[in-house]
């Protein structure tokens, strides 16, 4: 079946539960993407095969959290919504179907990939009406500039500056707020660009999302004292309590 201009929505047009069918299909669709490429590199380049499926496994790890949102608001039956049903939105040439594709156009296309899928993020977060909804598609873009900031401040100064200025600004805390805030604390903006495509972000975004699955968080903020994990904005009271507790086993030490 073709699909006609009739058919299709605008992005403008779309619900929250069709913005996040369409970001659940579209992490799915470049996690196979990423594997396609990982076993056309395998034998002339393990080591880049290694990095596409590190990066196949951190879109699946965003697939699951967004998954988890949807069933939250929505429930279980997800509609599909692909990238190609959005009129005047951007689609994914077949290029992966070309047998001999080089390395550096693979990379290229990668590059590419990246920058659609936080532009796409930044675009959601902007469109979706729910505070958690919109908070989980900023940390998506978020994450990856606290990474690269870290990456290049080994005293933790500016990292803490940048984190700071970040979360005590008014508005979300998505990717244009993480990189005004990183700017604002003096980093080095052509090299936080650079860091935020390395493997070694990818690697610790990867490690993150799964122990905060594993640990039950899905949002921010959220905090580990003693053997709790407390989640959600709770107050200073609670938290005093949590951290006596963890201390001396009792609300007041």
């Amino acid at each position: 079946m073709l699909f006609t201009r009739t058919d299709r929505k605008r992005f403008s047009e779309l619900s929250d539960k069709e913005i996040l069918a369409l970001a659940i299909a579209s992490e799915e669709d470049d996690g196979r993407i990423y594997q396609t490429y990982a076993s056309h590199l395998r034998k002339d380049y393990p080591a880049s095969a290694a990095l596409f499926d590190d990066m196949a496994a951190e879109e699946d790890v965003h697939r699951k959290r967004l998954i988890n949102e949807f069933q939250r608001r929505f429930g279980d039956a997800i509609p599909l919504i692909r990238r190609e049903h959005i009129t005047g939105y951007y689609s994914r040439r077949p290029i992966w179907l070309v047998e001999n594709l080089g390395i550096e156009r693979i990379r290229q296309e990668a590059a590419n990939m990246e920058a659609d899928a936080y532009n796409f993020y930044l675009a959601a977060a902007q469109r979706t009406t729910d505070p958690q909804t919109r908070e989980l598609l900023g940390d998506l873009a978020a994450a990856q500039v606290a990474v690269a900031v870290r990456m290049q401040d080994p005293t933790g100064k500016k990292y803490l500056a940048f984190h700071q200025k970040l979360l005590g600004g008014r508005g979300q805390a998505d990717k244009s707020h993480a990189m005004a805030a990183a700017k604002d604390a003096g980093l080095d903006m052509a090299r936080l660009e650079k860091d935020m495509a390395s493997s070694e972000v990818r690697d610790t975004l990867q490690e993150s999302f799964k122990l905060a699955e594993a640990l039950g968080m899905n949002g921010t903020p959220s905090y580990v004292i003693g053997n709790d994990v407390v989640i959600g904005a709770v107050g200073l009271e609670v938290l005093q309590e949590k951290v006596n507790n963890a201390r001396c086993g009792k609300a007041t030490c």
